[in-house]
């Protein structure tokens, strides 16, 4: 674990709605974003949380193969360790600034190279204010999310040449952003002295990553444009759920027998799938049987029912659509 890392705690409910995956939350010290399912993983890269059996169909209706799981479970101790697997998420806005009217300068993650309980402050002022992470996000319809580009914006009407020639510095502060009152907020490169003018809602080209934590470029038409909108504007951020009913035949499972220990558990079918030849086989069948107290014989029973399709056994599924979710019909 960093030495920098926060822990928060969520309800699991919650992780539904404003704490889901993509929502920008408000911890003790910073504002963060939720990373995908892809990261909720332990040490060793393994999925975390509980694997949810008996749901074929609610993956059938979700057009997804992967298993399900409960979201980890973690606690922190008396002394500050953590037992157990964090849902990860990552500081963003990236940007701060100092809260000085007459300062105003936008510093690029200023947490970097600080100790746990020290909060970046502005060196440039008198008297070092706390600075303060940037209200704002670039939002893209198709979902896609990241930081302001600063320096693009102050320098999207460039006139003179070295100007145009600007760099980004990504170590130290060089952009300001000043409230000037009823013109709006003026934004400038204290470099070239490049200024623009910036307003809530601006559009501009989206060509940055498809989500702070995910290194890839989104894939998005050249002209489409993405807005700079308010962290708190509900346009941010608009979790799509899906309410679902288990019915039987999988509502009807009898939990405890040799099929439904071995159904539920994907590491000793894997350990079965592996063993192809006939000795390592037998050997692999009865350390199961001896570990889930029941015969050889009733192992092989209970693959046999599981080829043939156990739990559903190949049944069709429908979807229903109601007004809250949708209900599967066999």
């Amino acid at each position: 674990m960093s030495k920098k890392s926060e822990f928060i705690p969520v309800r699991l409910s919650h992780l539904l709605r404003h704490c889901s995956v993509g929502a920008i939350v408000r911890g003790p010290d910073y504002l963060m974003t939720v990373k995908d399912t892809r990261e909720w993983t332990d040490r060793n890269g393994n999925p975390a949380g509980e694997p949810i059996r008996y749901v074929d169909g609610v993956r059938s209706a979700l057009g997804i193969e992967q298993e399900l799981r409960e979201p980890p479970v973690a606690t922190e101790k008396d002394n500050g360790q953590v037992e157990g697997v964090c849902v990860p998420a990552l500081r963003f806005p990236s940007w701060m600034y100092c809260p000085n009217p007459k300062c105003g300068l936008l510093h690029y993650k200023p947490w970097r190279g600080l100790s746990a309980n020290e909060k970046p402050r502005c060196q440039k002022c008198e008297n070092k204010p706390k600075l303060e992470q940037v209200p704002w996000v670039l939002i893209h319809a198709e979902g896609h999310m990241a930081d302001v580009p600063w320096h693009w914006l102050a320098h999207q009407n460039t006139n003179t040449p070295t100007q145009k020639q600007c760099r980004a510095d990504w170590h130290e502060p060089y952009l300001s952003l000043k409230d000037k009152g009823a013109t709006g907020r003026q934004l400038q490169c204290e470099h070239c002295k490049a200024t623009s003018v910036f307003n809530d809602d601006i559009k501009i080209p989206y060509t940055a990553w498809r989500q702070p934590w995910i290194k890839e470029d989104a894939e998005v038409d050249k002209d489409d444009f993405a807005s700079v909108l308010e962290i708190n504007d509900a346009r941010v951020h608009m979790p799509q759920t899906r309410s679902a009913l288990v019915i039987p035949p999988e509502s009807r499972i009898r939990k405890g027998t040799v099929v439904d220990h071995l159904y539920s558990s994907s590491q000793k079918l894997q350990m079965i799938k592996n063993a192809k030849l006939p000795l390592p086989r037998k050997s692999v069948l009865r350390t199961i049987a001896s570990d889930l107290r029941c015969s050889v014989q009733e192992i092989e029973d209970a693959l046999k029912e599981i080829d043939k399709g156990y739990p559903l056994y190949g049944q069709n599924i429908t979807q229903v659509l109601t007004q809250n979710g949708w209900v599967r019909k066999g």
